[in-house]
């Protein structure tokens, strides 16, 4: 830089043409190098937040699940437990759980209507939904879903679910002995 303390009229106060060049350049440069850091540094931190998301959404439906499947109706008040219990079950097209809840007057046989309690667990767009068809209560319990797939074996129930998000996938398979 030139000093423009003079009272010489032959020199020019500012900064020269190739100083402005030289300090843009640097100045370009070093904006490269810090946005290619930043995107290192943010890359891992979105996959980590993706793979949070994939768990926490599998630990709801298994949560929900098994409260359904181990016999527990959740919209029942506490008391009789005779009422309530969970009777039968039944797979339709592969893709839909159903399951018998006994209503009162207890009578230990599914009969899939009143006074028994009926919940469906279906594959709704990209959630699994669990629907109670007596209240028509709908609950969303699980959401990034790309499969939902239920398979009847002899003593029990398989249920295997496949979460994504983006290209991260994580495959979830759970076996209930229900009635």
């Amino acid at each position: 830089m030139i000093n423009c303390n003079h009272t010489r009229i032959s020199r020019r106060c500012g900064f020269t043409l190739m100083e402005v060049v030289v300090v843009g350049a640097l100045m370009s440069l070093l904006l490269m190098l810090f946005s290619a850091a930043w995107q290192g540094f943010a890359r891992p931190t979105s996959s980590a937040v993706r793979r949070a998301r994939l768990i926490r959404e599998a630990g709801l439906l298994v949560e929900a699940l098994s409260r359904d499947v181990g016999g527990s109706l959740a919209e029942q008040p506490l008391g009789n437990k005779e009422t309530s219990r969970l009777v039968g079950h039944t797979v339709i097209a592969g893709n839909e759980l159903r399951l018998c809840f006994d209503g009162d007057p207890a009578d230990e046989i599914a009969n899939w209507a009143l006074p028994d309690t009926v919940i469906t667990w279906t594959l709704t767009g990209d959630r699994i939904v669990r629907s109670n068809l007596l209240s028509g209560a709908v609950i969303t319990v699980a959401d990034s879903v790309d499969t939902f797939t239920v398979v009847d074996l002899p003593a029990a129930v398989q249920i295997q679910v496949q979460f994504s998000d983006g290209e991260l996938t994580r495959d979830l398979t759970l076996e209930a002995v229900v009635p």
